[in-house]
């Protein structure tokens, strides 16, 4: 965050880093506060519907200029492995996905997607050329708005940060088109005022210097990769909730739905659900 802020991206100023777990019995870092506004409905219903478009459009041109800075120039070779992002990600949430799997059940649309994925990622997408730095969890929910107009303050939440490839995160934020209302925080059907999936990527496209058919041609795949990783992350959930100590009151109801994600992504992987809403 600290580079990120030197580099004139939007985040909250850093001021300090503890790692000394005894201080508070974890590390921590402090962060200046900033003023603004975190809305987390990505249908913006607290907004005119004339609005709405120039807040996902910002939040888009943020996550493309997110992915142009130059991480090895900002120092940032450490940060993650460049090249084989898809596959080792796949490997790493299917070994995730199982060991919640031993515990919560198994979820058939996860295995078979645990299968298909490898073989589907596509050619030179895990090259070290395409990896970026990687925000991991954009969505709107982890922006901050400035608190009279449609400007990004600060994206927060880095923890799944890393270096990788950037249509992972391009198609994380657009499962939001995919996802119902409500615990996901999905946008369900058409919103008013609100720019469809296809127009979200093709703009992305256009900032980042991409071909949008290139990119749209393996779209299932991204958005496959997408929703499996997110089902693997509710598997694990559904983990802590049997155990007791998940940090969400309605962690069970969340991890309910990690099986319904899963075949959904299965649907768009194998055609029989579009990969994209237009």
């Amino acid at each position: 965050m600290s580079v990120l802020r030197l580099a004139g991206f939007p985040v909250a100023p850093v001021r300090v880093l503890c790692e000394d777990e005894s201080v508070i019995g974890a590390a921590f870092y402090v962060m200046d506060f900033l003023a603004g506004r975190v809305l987390r409905d990505g249908a913006l219903p607290e907004l005119p519907v004339a609005e709405r478009a120039a807040y996902h459009w910002e939040a888009n041109r943020v996550l493309a200029r997110l992915h142009q800075l130059d991480w090895a120039q900002l120092g940032l070779q450490g940060y993650g492995r460049a090249g084989g992002y898809f596959e080792r990600t796949v490997r790493r949430w299917s070994q995730q996905y199982r060991a919640a799997a031993a515990v919560t059940g198994e979820i058939p649309p996860m295995e078979r997607l645990a299968d298909w994925l490898p073989g589907h990622i596509p050619a030179g997408a895990d090259e070290p050329a395409c990896t970026r730095l990687t925000h991991g969890d954009f969505r709107m929910e982890n922006l901050m708005f400035h608190p009279e107009r449609p400007e990004v303050v600060a994206v927060m939440d880095w923890e799944l940060s890393t270096l990788g490839h950037p249509l992972s995160d391009l198609a994380y934020c657009c499962t939001a088109w995919h996802l119902p209302p409500g615990l996901l925080r999905g946008l369900g059907e058409r919103v008013d005022g609100v720019p469809s999936e296809r127009a979200f990527v093709q703009r992305y496209c256009e900032q980042a210097g991409l071909a949008p058919e290139d990119v749209l041609a393996h779209w299932p795949l991204y958005m496959a990769f997408s929703l499996f990783r997110i089902s693997a992350i509710l598997a694990g959930i559904g983990v802590r909730a049997r155990q007791g100590n998940a940090a969400n009151a309605r962690a069970s109801d969340i991890a309910a739905l990690a099986e319904p994600v899963a075949e959904m992504a299965w649907r768009i992987a194998s055609g029989q659900q579009p990969p994209l809403h237009v």
